[in-house]
């Protein structure tokens, strides 16, 4: 909470997300009339918005309900460090933590920024639903990523596993660039990426371990376009012992068969288990020269079983994802 000195007219504070965007909120003091606040970018005013917008964050951070505002910076000023200032625009009175100084776009984080900034933004569908990138599996090659051996581990043995797939690395920085390079010897693909944008046109497959620290907010973004797969490499019991380990997030799929188009003879024939009914029936039902997993089978097999079907036939995707969102939709009602 921001308490107003004495003799303010009205206060307020902005919230600086990743350099780009700017939140935060401007209230006339006593009163509930709504106020305006100028933009200066070097003692210069370029804009005038109003702060008339309920933002969760804002309300969170500064315990204020309402007289919110958000700040795009513009794209031409990304040229050099400039000082953004927002203002009252009746009092002339400077927001808490105004002055800012802004990010270039020569700076190592600026990409960074920027990709996390796309994080906070509504997808463009009409530019991307017509976009396909056939076998191609994508990761963030992040430091933090890239120094996860279990992960590096991972992809490379999905790469011999799947010589004819295209892997891709997205990089914000050149450092992790030169990082991917050194430990994949220059046999993947190198993507320089800005939003979460170039990502979904770029990838067909996007996998990421359990320490990515923006994992639901990219999943998010991308679940309508990609398949996505969260590794958890601690698990290494079997497909029985782990689907028994979540019975209840399951048992809803058992419960509603038939809503998914399965059988009751279909769970006897594949062993009561959820993820062999599913894969198997797929493979059985497109006539894929794929090995059948049992119960039996180590979890950590699906993630590679998982793969495999994606690559050889377009039409798991959407199988797969109509069957996923069907069972979250039940889960969240049940």
């Amino acid at each position: 909470m921001i308490i107003p000195t004495r003799d303010a007219k009205s206060y307020g504070a902005v919230h600086i997300d990743h350099y780009l965007t700017f939140t935060g909120f401007c209230k006339k003091v006593y009163s509930d009339e709504i106020q305006s606040i100028d933009v200066l970018i070097d003692g210069q005013k370029i804009d005038t918005i109003t702060c008339d917008k309920t933002i969760d964050k804002v309300s969170k951070i500064y315990d204020i309900d309402g007289y919110g505002f958000e700040y795009d910076l513009p794209e031409i000023y990304f040229d050099r460090r400039h000082i953004l200032s927002f203002r009252c625009s009746d009092s002339g009175e400077e927001l808490v933590n105004s002055p800012i100084s802004t990010i270039a776009r020569d700076d190592e984080k600026f990409n960074e920024y920027k990709f996390l900034h796309s994080l906070s933004k509504p997808i463009d569908e009409d530019k991307i639903k017509d976009m396909y990138c056939p076998n191609s599996i994508g990761f963030l090659a992040t430091e933090e990523n890239l120094a996860d051996e279990e992960f590096v581990g991972y992809i490379k043995e999905l790469m011999v596993r799947f010589p004819d797939v295209e892997f891709k690395g997205f990089c914000l920085n050149t450092k992790e660039m030169n990082k991917l390079k050194e430990l994949f010897n220059n046999s993947i693909n190198i993507k320089h990426i800005s939003t979460i944008q170039e990502l979904i046109n770029k990838t067909k497959i996007f996998v990421y371990p359990p320490n990515l620290n923006i994992p639901n907010t990219i999943v998010g973004h991308i679940s309508n376009f990609t398949i996505y797969t969260r590794l958890d490499f601690s698990i290494k019991d079997s497909i029985k012992d782990y689907e028994e380990r979540f019975k209840g997030y399951f048992s809803v799929f058992f419960n509603n068969i038939e809503k998914f188009g399965f059988t009751q003879e279909n769970i006897i024939e594949y062993d009561n288990s959820f993820l062999c009914l599913v894969y198997n029936y797929f493979i059985k039902l497109h006539k894929l020269n794929c090995k059948f997993i049992n119960s039996n089978d180590s979890y950590q097999t699906i993630y590679f079983k998982k793969v495999e079907l994606i690559v050889s036939s377009n039409d798991f995707q959407g199988y797969l994802r109509k069957i996923t969102n069907l069972l979250n939709q039940l889960n969240k009602n049940n």
